[in-house]
């Protein structure tokens, strides 16, 4: 674990919530292609999903968006412009992409600074990555 000179260190992202069109279609999306387990849904439609209820009670929170509401150009608008999750491994990492493909997600593959990643889309348009580490290279 490293110091820092404020006197403190940010460990991981906990979670991210989205807002979307359709709730139930974006997180049946997530538990389909990415394999997210879902913890339950409360109040006004919210999901939680994660891949590890031990380690992380949720990774996303998808909500539904306000009546009316677009999806933002995360490419040409200030904002978050994508967020990143890591894979295991390349084997799981593969199985990622499968699933992506499979699922018409148009998936953009890349690789850089000692990992793969897959970029995607969800059902609304919104981006993200999942990577792992080009060091951990095991039979595929």
């Amino acid at each position: 674990m490293s110091t820092s000179d404020k006197g403190f260190t940010v460990r991981r992202a906990g979670h991210l919530v989205i807002r979307c069109t359709d709730p139930v279609r974006t997180a049946q999306f997530f538990k389909d292609v990415v394999g997210f387990t879902q913890k339950g849904v409360v109040q006004r439609g919210m999901h939680f999903l994660t891949s590890d209820f031990n380690e992380n009670h949720h990774m996303l929170l998808v909500r539904p968006a306000l009546d009316g509401a677009v999806a933002q150009d995360a490419d040409s608008l200030v904002g978050m412009a994508r967020i990143s999750y890591e894979i295991t491994d390349p084997i799981a990492y593969n199985k990622v992409v499968a699933r992506l493909i499979d699922a018409n997600a148009s998936p953009e593959l890349g690789s850089a600074k000692g990992r793969r990643f897959v970029r995607f889309k969800d059902p609304d348009g919104l981006p993200y990555e999942f990577y792992c580490r080009a060091d951990n290279e095991q039979a595929a």
